[in-house]
């Protein structure tokens, strides 16, 4: 089978059981397909089930990871109840061990596919909350500014996402097709400047009662409201509603799975040389997560799990290294709020 056929099977499985548009199916299928990027179930020539492994790079600890975003998971309604999606997750983690990823990421489709993901190590740590404004649209004056050049947009979103502290990343590419989708469906990405220096910048959809940001950057509370008051004038829309980076909180809408146990403890001691902590660890799917990882002046080393050691699963340590928090209130790693926007889903 060749590239283009093995495409439009996985495009019809999608197709099959996510309610996307045509055009929309179409799209995702331009910018972020990649045949290599695909692990797949097939049975005397058709496709059963299939899952995608998009690369991304997000920050952590103010350091930069390679990630996999598990996308378009999807099994045949004929054929499920088989296994076949848990053994395309077990089989997607050793390739992406392979690949040096750090941990992967996923959004699941509807909320009780959270404890499904839960027996594969994923664990929740992108949370959000959302709040409203209301904007008088007749007080502001749209000013007039000197056309941006997409090159600026892209330099000061990206820069504001490295300075988060547990944020996905988007390149150049992934900003394009993104700027490409929202304005394809009637949104814009709407930014404010000084001086022709970019100062908030805002990715908006309208529609019809009101606006809403699933992502924004900027620099002060001062160049905040001006990007919602700009908003509010593109739209004339006075009702604006934000999506937010949240702590356990607020509500789970994104999980994470640690892949490389040892590379991100190895980061963590190299960043963080005057921390210390023995971790027991157990993952029942990657055997080299397995042990007790001793972190100590600047270095990581593993060590068997001694009998009667109470480790922690991979879920557990996942939310411990991504978020900070622990259940005791009692954790070396620094608190975080990790983030993950415009992702396709």
């Amino acid at each position: 089978m060749d590239r283009q056929e093995k495409r439009r099977c996985v495009m019809e499985l999608w197709k099959t059981c996510f309610p996307d548009s045509d055009a929309f199916v179409e799209f995702y299928f331009t910018e972020k397909y990649a045949d290599e990027n695909v692990t797949a179930v097939w049975e005397d020539g058709r496709l059963l089930s299939a899952l995608q492994m998009i690369p991304y790079t997000s920050t952590c600890w103010g350091n930069v990871f390679p990630v996999s975003y598990i996308a378009g998971a999807s099994t045949a309604p004929d054929v499920r109840g088989r296994g076949l999606m848990s053994g395309l997750l077990r089989q997607s983690f050793r390739v992406m061990f392979g690949r040096g990823v750090a941990f992967t990421i996923l959004i699941p489709a509807e909320p009780g596919l959270f404890d499904y993901y839960a027996r594969f190590g994923y664990a929740p740590v992108y949370y959000g909350r959302e709040v409203s404004f209301d904007i008088s649209v007749e007080k502001y004056a749209e000013p007039k500014e000197k056309p941006l050049s997409r090159s600026s947009m892209y330099e000061y979103f990206f820069r504001r996402q490295l300075s988060s502290s547990c944020s996905v990343l988007h390149d150049r590419k992934d900003f394009e097709a993104i700027v490409k989708d929202f304005e394809s469906d009637g949104g814009a990405v709407v930014s404010v400047s000084s001086r022709d220096r970019i100062i908030a910048l805002a990715f908006a959809q309208y529609d019809g009662t009101r606006v809403f940001i699933p992502e924004w950057v900027y620099d002060d509370d001062i160049s905040k409201n001006a990007l919602l008051a700009k908003c509010a004038n593109r739209f004339r829309c006075r009702d604006i509603f934000c999506r937010i980076p949240s702590d356990p909180e607020g509500k789970a809408y994104g999980m994470a799975r640690i892949i490389r146990v040892e590379d991100m403890l190895r980061v963590w001691a190299s960043l963080f040389p005057e921390c210390s902590c023995r971790l027991p660890v157990i993952d029942e799917i990657i055997p080299e997560n397995n042990g007790l990882f001793v972190v100590e002046k600047g270095a990581c080393y593993k060590e068997r799990l001694g009998a009667g050691i109470e480790a922690m699963d991979i879920g557990r340590l996942t939310a411990l290294l991504l978020t900070g928090r622990n259940e005791n209130g009692r954790c070396p790693f620094p608190r975080q709020q990790p983030s993950m926007s415009l992702m396709f889903n």
